[in-house]
């Protein structure tokens, strides 16, 4: 199924929409939502963020859990 989507600013409570030709021999159901704006989502992570104090030897300690495979 084919879609064609548009936001487009009422004009004296009219609005103007060009469908494909595809469309032309069809009946078309047109639904109209006021366009929500897109709000970039900041989220604040610091209380999930941290510093893990590691005093060993990594590599080993990697080479260790992949030798347990």
């Amino acid at each position: 199924m084919q879609a064609v989507r548009a936001i487009v600013k009422p004009r004296g409570g009219r609005i103007s929409l060009a469908v494909p030709s595809a469309f032309s021999d069809m009946d078309i159901e047109v639904l109209a939502f006021p366009a929500q704006e897109a709000k970039a989502r900041l989220y604040d992570f610091s209380d999930l963020a941290g510093k893990l104090a590691w005093r060993g030897d990594a590599v080993r300690e990697q080479r260790a859990l992949r030798d347990e495979w």
